[in-house]
This record gives C-alpha cells, sequence and structure tokens, in this order.
C-alpha cells in the first residue's frame, strides 16, 4: 500500500458522482469499487457485514466467489491509497481518513442532488438502496440550505440567497421557501412574467399534493404582490431603469437588510448620499420592489423647496398620512386629539412638537404592517423635521418601520445646519469604467439604438463614474445639435483628452470616425502614411487610455471624440487623409459596394471635397442601395450625409432619393382640377423609370394626357426618358379609355423600344397596359409574366413591388387568381424583408381585395386590418392607398351586412379621394356612392346609375367592373328597375365567362336567382 499521506479521501456525491484521493479519481467506470464504496459511505464509521457486501455488490454470486471479489475489490482500494478498515464483523469506512461534501463544511453549498443519475446496473438491490438513502441524505442537509437561505436573505446578499434556493430547489422541487424566494428574485431582476409562471406551476402543484388551502396561501400572497403592487419599471425622477443593477450590490445589500431588520423589530434610518445622477433613485427603486414583494407599506415623503417653508412641514405630512393607515387606532385616544389638534394648528413653536404621540402612531402602524418612510432630496427638509426624525431611530428602541433618505452630499440643509446622531449614512462611491459601461451599453439597447459600442466606451471613459453623466454624454453623441450645447464639462473632458495627443494620435482619432466600420488597421495605415512602428506606437497609446478599440478587427472610436479630433486637425490634412482613404475602397467602380461601405465612401468624398465623385456614386450605386438596405436605413442614412454636403446639387440628389425610399408607394391623388404632370429624369437615380401611378383608380385627364404624350415625343430626350413618359402616358390614357391616345402612346413606345439604354421593365410594362386595355387575353398574359421575370431582377424596390402588382391585376382580371395571389404575398415579403411600410400596406389592401372577390371574409379582414395597422403605425398618409383601403372596407362591411360600418368607410374614401373628373377614378367615385345610397333616390343619383350603366361593357379591361355591377343592384333593389338591372347584369356577366374570367360571387348572389355562369369561377 502506498504511503499515509495519500489516505485522506473525499466522497463528492452532491450533484457529482466521483471520489478524490489524491491526483487520482474514482467513477463509476469502476462498477464494483465504486458501488462497495457508496454502500459503505452512507454514515461513514457504520460498519458493514461481507454477507450484506456480497448480496448488494455480487447478487447472484455463490459465497466462495463472492468473497474472492470482495477480497480483490477492498486490496485494489487500498493500491490506490483508500483506507477500508477489515475486521471480523465486517468492512467500515474510518472518518479520519474520508470526509464527504454532504456533511462538510455544515453551512457550505452544494453542487446538487445525491449522486444524481447513478443507478447501478449491476445491483438492484444496491440501486433500491441507493433511493432510499437519497432521502436521508436530503433530509440531513435540508436544514442547513435553509438557514444559509434565510442568512443569505435577511442580510441582503440576494445573489448568494438566489444560490441557495436553487440547491434547496434541486434536492426539494416543491420546498415553498425556496420557491417563494427565487419568485420574489426573479421579479427584483425584472422578470416578473416568469415569476408568475413558477408560482403558477407551484400552486398548480401544490392544489394537486395539499387536500387544503393554507399551505399555498404564502404563495397566493406572493402572487398577487408580483402581479399587482410591486412598482413599474419608470421611476419619477429619473425617467427609464434597464438592466440589472450594476456596482451597487453592496449598498443594496445594505438597505436590503434594513428591511429585514425592520421586520423582526430593528428598524433604523439611513442617508443614501452622492453626487446626482450617481444612482440613488435607481438604489431606493429596487429596495421599493424588495419592500413590495415582502409585504411592506411603501410610503413616499416629498420634500418642498420654498425658503419660508413651515416648521414641521414634513413631519406634518407623515402624521396625516399614518392617521388614515391602518393601525392608528391603536394609539390611545388622548394621544390622537392631541395630533390632531397639533396638525390643525398654524403656529409652532420651534420646540412644539408631539414627538411621543408620533412615536407611538409610528409603532402602531407598522406593527399591523411593516413601513418603509422614502424620503428624497432631504436637502429640501426643513430642519425641524429632521431633527424629530433624527430622534426616532435612537439606539435601543424596538421599531418596526425603517425610513430612507437620499441627497446629493453628506451635509444636511445649509440654512440651518443639523448633525445627524442616529441616522446611518451610506455613500455611493463613483463607479468603475466596466460598471458604467455595462450600464450604459443596458440604456443604450433600448433607448438609443443607434449608439455603438465605441460611443458607448467613450462616455463611459468620460462619465468620471457618475452613470448620469455617461447617459447625458451618450445622448450628445448622437444629439446633431451645434457644439455650443456641450456642456462645459464634457468640454472640458475633450480638451484636456486631446491635449495630451500626438498629431498622429488625433489624425488616427479623425479618420477611425470618417471611415467606420472599414476602419481597418491596412487601411488606416495606408491613408495616414505612417511607419508600422509610428502606427503602432499610436495606436497602443490610444488603447490604453480607453479612447480606441480594436473590434474584430476594426478600429473604433467614439463619434464625440472623432469630430473633436477633426476640428483639431488643419483643413488640409484632414482632406488628404479621406481622399487616401477613399481610394482602396473606390479601387473596382464597377463592382457594387455593400450598403455600409457605400455610405462611408459618400462620408470620405465630401469630407475631401470631392462632391462630384459622390454625385457620381450615387448615379452607379443607388440602385443597388435601394435593393438591399432598408428604407429606415436609407432615409437615416442620407439625411446624416446631407447635413455634410456643401453644393445643393448633392444636396438635392440625396433629397430624391430618399423622397423615393420615403414615398414606396404613396401615390398622390390631386384633388384640384386640372393635372399639371412633370416628370424629370432623376440624373442621380439608375436608368428606372421614375413612374409612380398605378394601373387601377390613377387621376387622369385629357390635358395631362396630353402634355405627357408630348413630352413622350421630344428628341432632345434620352431614350430612357421617352420611354418612362410613354408609359405614364399609356397610363393615363388606359384609365380615361381613350384608345386614340394609348395608340399614340404605344408608338411612342414603339420608337425606342430597341435602344440600349432603355429599362426592360418598362417595355414589358407598356405591353402590359396596352393589349390589358384592348382585351386580348394572351397577350396580356405573356406581357405579365415577362414583367415578373424583370421585377424580379431590377434594381429598385417600388419598381419590383409595382411590376408585381400589375401583374397580379392583370392575372386576376382573366381568372388566374392564385397566380396572382402569390405574386402580391411576394411583393409583400420583399416590402416587408427592406422595410418600405408603402408597399406593405398597397400589398395587404390588394390582397383583401382579391379575398373579397371570392367571399373570403377571414382572410378580407385579416389583409384590411393589417393594412389600416401598417398605416397607424407608420403614419402613411397617401390619398391613393388611404382611399383604397376605406373603398375595400367598405365593401367588406356590405358583404357583412353592416351598412352603418360602410357607409363609414365610404365616406372616409370619397373625401380623400375627392370628386375625379373622368376615368376610372371617377367610376370609382360614383361605384362608391350607388352602393352605399339609403334614403330616397334623388335625380344626381339618377344620373349617376344611369352613367355607371353606360360604362360597364365599354371597355376591354376595367378592373371594377363588377364591383361597379354590384353597386348597380344594390341601388336598384326594391325599385321598380330591380328586374331590368338584374337582367342588364345577367347579360355582362354571361360576356365575361366568355372573355375568360370569373365571375364575382358577391355580384351572383344579388343578381337573378335563375342565374347560373358558363363558366366556374376560379378559386384562390
Amino acid at each position: 500500500m502506498t504511503d499515509r499521506s495519500r489516505s485522506s479521501a473525499r466522497l463528492l456525491f452532491m450533484g457529482g458522482q466521483r471520489i478524490e484521493i489524491g491526483s487520482d479519481v474514482v467513477t463509476p467506470e469502476s462498477e464494483r469499487l465504486f458501488g462497495m464504496l457508496v454502500r459503505l459511505s452512507v454514515p461513514l464509521g457504520r460498519i458493514t457485514s461481507r454477507q450484506t457486501m456480497l448480496e448488494t455488490i455480487w447478487p447472484g454470486v455463490d459465497d466462495a466467489n463472492g468473497r474472492h471479489n470482495l477480497r480483490q475489490t477492498v486490496y485494489k482500494a487500498r493500491e490506490i491509497g483508500l483506507v477500508v478498515e477489515s475486521s471480523e464483523d465486517g468492512l467500515r469506512l474510518d472518518p479520519r481518513h474520508w470526509t464527504c461534501d454532504w456533511d462538510d463544511p455544515p453551512f457550505g453549498d452544494i453542487a446538487g442532488e445525491w449522486l444524481r443519475g447513478y443507478e447501478p446496473a449491476f445491483s438492484e438491490e444496491l440501486a433500491g438502496w441507493i433511493a432510499t438513502q437519497r432521502t436521508g441524505v436530503h433530509a440531513l442537509i435540508r436544514p442547513r440550505i435553509i438557514r444559509a437561505l434565510q442568512t443569505a436573505r435577511s442580510a441582503g446578499d440576494l445573489l448568494a440567497a438566489d444560490r441557495h434556493a436553487q440547491q434547496l430547489l434541486d434536492i426539494d422541487t416543491l420546498n415553498e421557501e425556496a420557491t417563494l424566494t427565487r419568485a420574489e428574485l426573479m421579479a427584483m431582476q425584472g422578470a416578473k412574467v416568469d415569476a408568475l409562471k413558477l408560482l403558477d406551476a407551484y400552486l398548480a402543484e401544490m392544489g394537486v399534493l395539499s387536500a387544503g388551502r393554507d399551505a399555498a396561501l404564502p404563495a397566493q400572497l406572493l402572487r398577487r404582490r408580483i402581479a399587482e403592487k410591486l412598482p413599474a419599471v419608470s421611476y419619477l425622477s429619473v425617467g427609464k431603469h434597464h438592466g440589472p443593477l450594476v456596482g451597487r450590490q453592496r449598498e443594496a445589500k445594505r438597505l436590503t437588510a434594513a428591511l429585514f431588520d425592520a421586520r423582526a423589530g430593528r428598524g433604523a434610518g439611513v442617508l443614501v448620499y452622492g453626487p446626482d445622477g450617481s444612482g440613488k433613485s435607481r438604489l431606493l427603486h429596487e429596495v421599493r420592489k424588495s419592500a413590495v414583494l415582502q409585504g411592506m407599506r411603501v410610503m413616499e415623503l416629498p420634500c418642498g423647496s420654498a425658503p419660508d417653508m413651515m416648521p414641521f412641514a414634513t413631519v406634518r405630512l407623515l402624521v396625516g398620512r399614518l392617521l388614515d393607515c391602518p393601525g392608528a387606532m391603536g394609539v390611545a385616544p388622548e394621544a390622537l386629539d392631541r395630533l390632531r389638534r397639533w396638525l390643525a394648528s398654524n403656529e409652532f413653536a420651534p420646540t412644539d412638537c408631539p414627538l411621543a404621540e408620533i412615536e407611538d402612531l409610528l409603532a402602531a402602524v407598522s406593527e399591523e404592517t411593516p413601513l418603509l418612510l422614502l424620503v428624497e432630496q432631504v436637502e429640501r427638509m426643513d430642519a425641524e423635521s429632521l431633527v424629530r426624525l433624527d430622534r426616532v431611530y435612537r439606539r435601543g428602541v424596538l421599531r418596526h418601520h425603517v425610513m430612507l433618505l437620499t441627497t446629493p452630499a453628506a451635509a444636511t440643509p445649509l440654512e440651518s445646519p443639523v448633525e445627524l446622531q442616529w441616522i446611518e449614512r451610506v455613500p455611493l462611491r463613483p463607479l468603475r469604467t466596466t460598471e458604467v459601461r455595462a450600464i450604459l451599453a443596458a440604456y443604450a439597447e433600448v433607448e438609443q439604438p443607434h449608439a455603438t459600442s465605441d460611443q458607448v466606451a467613450f462616455a463611459s471613459v468620460f462619465s468620471e463614474g457618475i452613470p448620469m453623466y455617461g447617459i447625458e454624454m451618450l445622448g450628445l453623441m448622437l444629439d446633431h445639435g451645434s457644439p455650443d450645447v456641450i456642456p462645459f464639462r464634457v468640454q472640458v473632458a475633450l480638451d484636456r483628452a486631446l491635449r495630451e495627443l500626438t498629431e498622429l494620435q488625433c489624425r488616427l482619432l479623425a479618420l477611425c470616425g470618417l471611415m467606420g466600420a472599414c476602419a481597418r488597421q491596412p487601411h488606416v495605415a495606408t491613408a495616414l502614411q505612417a511607419t508600422p512602428v509610428d502606427l503602432t506606437s499610436a495606436l497602443d497609446g490610444l488603447e490604453q487610455a480607453g479612447y480606441l478599440q480594436c473590434e474584430e478587427g476594426v478600429l473604433r472610436a467614439s463619434g464625440l471624440l472623432s469630430v473633436a479630433a477633426e476640428h483639431r486637425l488643419k483643413p488640409n490634412v484632414l482632406r488628404m487623409d479621406a481622399l487616401r482613404a477613399t481610394e482602396p475602397l473606390l479601387a473596382d467602380t464597377q463592382s457594387e459596394l455593400e450598403p455600409a461601405t457605400f455610405y462611408i465612401c459618400l462620408r470620405l468624398l465630401i469630407v475631401s471635397g470631392e462632391e462630384a465623385r459622390a454625385r457620381a456614386l450615387i448615379d452607379v450605386q443607388a440602385g443597388t442601395l435601394l435593393r438591399r438596405d432598408t428604407a429606415a436605413s436609407v432615409v437615416w442614412e442620407l439625411a446624416q450625409l446631407r447635413e455634410l454636403a456643401k453644393s445643393e446639387r448633392l444636396k438635392s440628389a440625396f433629397k430624391e432619393v430618399s423622397e423615393r425610399v420615403n414615398g414606396g408607394a404613396q401615390n398622390v391623388r390631386p384633388s384640384k382640377k386640372g393635372l399639371t404632370v412633370h416628370h424629370p429624369m432623376n440624373l442621380s437615380l439608375p436608368s428606372i423609370s421614375s413612374t409612380t401611378m398605378e394601373m387601377a383608380h390613377s387621376p387622369s385627364s385629357d390635358s395631362a394626357l396630353s402634355i405627357v404624350l408630348a413630352r413622350s415625343r421630344q428628341p432632345d430626350m434620352l431614350p430612357r426618358e421617352r420611354l418612362a413618359e410613354a408609359v405614364m402616358a399609356m397610363f393615363m390614357a388606359s384609365n380615361i379609355h381613350d384608345l386614340g391616345g394609348l395608340d399614340a402612346a404605344f408608338r411612342a413606345v414603339e420608337a425606342v423600344r430597341h435602344c440600349a439604354d432603355v429599362n426592360p421593365f418598362d417595355v414589358h410594362r407598356a405591353d402590359l397596359i396596352y393589349h390589358a386595355s384592348l382585351g386580348n387575353r394572351r397577350q396580356a398574359t405573356e406581357s405579365a409574366w415577362n414583367l415578373v421575370a424583370e421585377a424580379r431582377v431590377v434594381q429598385d424596390v417600388h419598381l419590383a413591388c409595382t411590376g408585381l402588382r400589375n401583374a397580379a391585376a392583370a392575372l386576376s382580371y382573366y381568372g388566374d387568381s392564385a397566380s396572382a395571389q402569390g405574386l402580391l404575398l411576394e411583393s409583400r415579403m420583399l416590402a416587408f424583408r427592406l422595410g418600405y411600410h408603402a408597399q406593405i400596406m398597397r400589398a395587404d389592401t390588394l390582397l383583401g381585395e382579391l379575398c373579397l372577390s371570392h367571399m373570403d371574409l377571414d382572410g378580407a379582414r385579416a389583409y384590411l386590418d393589417s393594412a389600416e395597422k401598417v398605416m397607424f403605425q407608420n403614419d402613411i398618409r397617401a390619398n391613393l392607398l388611404c382611399s383604397d383601403l376605406y373603398l375595400f372596407q367598405c365593401w367588406r362591411a356590405l358583404l357583412e351586412g353592416d351598412v352603418v360600418l360602410a357607409q363609414r368607410n365610404a365616406r372616409s374614401s370619397l373625401k380623400i379621394m375627392a370628386r375625379p373628373t373622368q376615368g376610372t377614378a371617377l367610376c370609382t367615385y360614383i361605384t362608391t356612392r350607388l352602393a352605399t345610397h339609403t334614403g330616397a333616390r334623388t335625380r344626381q343619383s339618377e344620373k349617376s346609375f344611369q352613367f355607371l350603366k353606360q360604362s360597364i361593357g365599354s371597355r376591354p379591361f376595367y378592373e371594377g367592373e363588377q364591383m361597379a355591377m354590384a353597386a348597380l343592384l344594390l341601388y336598384a333593389k326594391d325599385s321598380d328597375f330591380a328586374d331590368s338591372t338584374a337582367i342588364f347584369v345577367q347579360k355582362h356577366c354571361e360576356r365575361i365567362c366568355k372573355e375568360g374570367g370569373f365571375i364575382w360571387e358577391f355580384l351572383a348572389s344579388l343578381a337573378l336567382s335563375s342565374y347560373t355562369p358558363t363558366t366556374p369561377p376560379t378559386s384562390t
């Protein structure tokens, strides 16, 4: 056997399955040896007979072989240094050479359940014995963990209490104290929902296992406190708190311990002081949550600020509130009378205060329910009140209330200094930089999502250990106001930091701020033309000071420090550095830049004075930008760049791109008569059509059509510009059913169709408009699918969504509703992925219209409600979008039989639409009015009825034709001309079926009952 120095072994069975002897470990892989030691371990020192060991470890083995195996196993244990004593009575483990983690230390932590998961397969007897002993071991250690839990809670050590509660739940899943502690700590950390789920699960188990309700009463009370009384996240003096409490654990532990002392009758007064913004209110917020969860009553006492404040103002406020609390009647009647007379009196001598009666009142109220008094900004309190409250907490008095006061400094009111004898002082030290950074990161995640990690790091470096200073500085870095609004403290910190830096370090900070995510060391070295030694030395100095961080190979500096460094540099030096930094990024101008790199290149070109190159870069890359980046990001980034730009041409280019993104599908329906159309081609945009008109409900007029047709024939315009104007003319001619204008516009398209720089997207859209307007089904369908193929590759999100919708409109009209729905969903998903809210709303509205045509009211309600939600959340006010949404909401209400709601939506749609003079827009206007008409028929309504009736069948492609026929039937219902109107509608329904379309089910239900369509409707 080895020497005795290795004979001290330790059994580690709590949450584990191993035996340690020096550097050697015995695990369950040594089945018989480990099983033998487990059988001898409970309790340590007890003798176990050899026969018991044989029956447990070697069941089913004859006596001779079993005893031989036992001797070999004992010999193997001794070989590795384990002391196993053998005598005539049996085997034992001497406690002098063995220790176990469930008995030592008596007040320590445990790692989990005893022998968790250990079930020896070689012996059922040993497995059964372990299951029995596990209960006994847990019963042995449970009281020790409970005492540790109670001690940690009373001391305010919430982390330790949480750890002990989890340890207790590992061995006792329904332990009440551990469950309540865990729920309380979850609620204090902001996980209110998780705490309620834990208590609900516990109460459900208690309802199964217990016959009465008494056992579940504490859990029910805690659940009610969490659900109903827990204070909200917002706090009056400092706004919102985010994330866990950082850097104030020691102070929080002391104040939480004061709450437990008050419940035990050892209440005290504590003054928390520290500079403004150091976290006093946040600390009191955490203590207040703990008090509410413990069932204490919380009373806040605001302090006035008037210089001529009445003496005892705060004490009077306290007494007035205490008299309204339960338990106040426990005070002697004569004491209550004196307190009420004292409150009613307006004249006070400096010593006129019934302090004894006030102490009795406090004792009576707090004995009913422990009381927490919160007094913030105690420096405003009158000196008389502060003296009396200090005397209340003199030592040696039993009390169940605690008072917490806060002030920016340790001194009491300057007007009348008071020496506090019995109130304890707790100072708030400045936090470490890492602690402030954690607080700012949690704040920025919720309140400043655009803040970068380097900005958070810089704000934490110059916060001087005060979190509120860091929050203020972070807001200044993200606020693009004038520099004179920066507080003097921030200016001094910046000047002091920059004066200590070399010129190379200032250049490095300025360039890193300009390059952003492209500020990698090779690019920076090329731009600064510095030697590797000088650059490395400059980087090391900046990183040690916390002004620069290297994250994933990118050099990051705070925006505020970078801007300050830019102002200290000579303009020529900064321009040359920016220009040299741009060249590597624009080495291949034909390649498509990522959006982040695109913005950085524009910023560098503007700073270097190369604004002409910046505008040329927009011409080349804007299409890729609109396709790859989200709408919100494009608008935000270009707004920042526009502030940097100096030339009006570059500013207007940024503005045009932003307006295009903001517009999305927000087509405007002018309310004035006589439309003047002028669509100049934006040279700063890619070669795509600038038209934003839709195929349905677009406003048009003869004068506007003639203007656009004239522009499409101008020889001085580029072919792509002439094509855009020709497509616009085709839209207008189709909407006012001007076949001559349609032919003229199509001839203008034919004139430039095969030019090199025209956009195929506009070509296919022109074909679709032309063939659909003339009723050529085969050619229109073919053009629709050609337009879909081009829309999927065009570098403009607006055009892609518009092309998909135009194709869907034609396919739906000719009966292919399934394909139309798929294209609309594709358009919606593209707009949703890139954040184009107007396009999302437009797609939802058209999907709702498609559902209405097939009487799918649930689907229509879902899509139209989604469109309305998008409209309100993003404040979309485009006339065409809003009027169409209310129009389809009107028809949905009609299908559901809600005439009042239909009329309300119709009024909203007509108010936005105004009254057009001709074309599809006028037909839509009249259709809406007639469909919701109630009351007597007037001459004007009869005139509108005849006009709408004449428009039916006069156009080969009329998307709202069936809706117009339904409006005729609704208007003519219960009239003398109802039968003739139904026959008229029946004739045109037969025509639509012959042309390959499908009949709107609502229209079929309104028509004559004998009507049967010759072609069954196509379902979505």
